[in-house]
């Protein structure tokens, strides 16, 4: 069985940004794309918004805008 190379090296490129993530962001992502399916197109809005609000004013968000903003790769907490 022969392997799409082009989609091979699409879905490598993706997990390759994907594990620079704050762990804690990484599992919480994981449960939204297992539970908004479930909810309504409002609901799951909802969900998303209140979620992103929670993650960018963590410990971990705050730690991975700051190392945005100074260029440098994020010291993740571990918690």
């Amino acid at each position: 069985m022969g392997y799409n190379l082009e989609l091979v090296a699409a879905v490598d490129k993706e997990v390759k940004t994907l594990v620079q993530g704050g762990p804690i962001a990484l599992k919480a992502c994981k449960e939204l794309i297992r539970e908004i399916p479930k909810l309504s197109i409002e609901a799951g809005f909802e969900k998303a918004s209140v979620w992103s609000v929670k993650a960018f004013e963590s410990e971990e968000g705050t730690e991975g805008m700051a190392a945005f903003r100074e260029k440098r790769k994020p010291s993740w907490i571990k918690s």
